[in-house]
């Protein structure tokens, strides 16, 4: 008679493919928490830096004169003058027709030292983590200074361009956000 089992060999082997498959998993399992934590930080940075460029795009728009100072990085504007009362088609009130300042200085100012882009007339931070450089190696322009307000001209439109980048370390690592944004300033001369 002949006993059934298994040897020891054959145990041994089992327990060596099965410990295999618990480390494989285990292996895969912190990648992707890690992988999480990166598209999280990621999807977090875009959306608050694409959020606040979005309203700065919408307010500046408009503008009827727009200055920049201390090495594009202070950006001064007025708004037009608004009629009095609602308009009855549109339901809004519209701009003085011809177009003139409403006399409100409004503004936005990043501060690389606090890494910050405040809203200077309430004192807001609108975006934190900003860089004053561009600290990925794999950019061209790796550790150089960049200007992130800048008037220039489209056609014959006066058009202001905003460049960001901010920077947040998360398990360990850097992660780098670029954002750029142009727009054409409908009231500037």
């Amino acid at each position: 008679m002949r006993r059934r089992g298994m040897t020891l060999i054959e145990l041994v082997t089992g327990m060596g493919l099965m410990m295999l498959l618990v480390l494989g998993s285990m292996n895969l399992l912190t990648n992707s928490f890690k992988s999480l934590q990166r598209t999280t930080s990621d999807v977090t940075m875009t959306d608050q830096t694409s959020r606040s460029l979005r309203k700065l795009t919408e307010k500046i728009r408009p503008a009827v004169t727009v200055t920049i100072t201390n090495s594009g990085t202070t950006l001064a504007y007025n708004l037009p003058k608004m009629v009095s009362s609602v308009d009855p088609v549109t339901g809004e009130y519209e701009e003085v027709v011809p177009v003139t300042s409403d006399g409100v200085a409004h503004g936005y100012a990043v501060n690389f030292s606090a890494g910050t882009l405040t809203d200077t007339q309430t004192g807001k931070v609108l975006i934190q983590n900003v860089c004053s450089y561009d600290p990925d190696p794999n950019s061209t322009l790796y550790n150089k200074a960049y200007v992130p307000f800048q008037i220039s001209s489209i056609g014959t439109y006066k058009a202001l361009t905003i460049n960001l980048i901010t920077l947040d370390a998360t398990s360990g690592q850097s992660r780098v956000m670029r954002m750029k944004t142009t727009m054409i300033l409908r009231n500037a001369q």
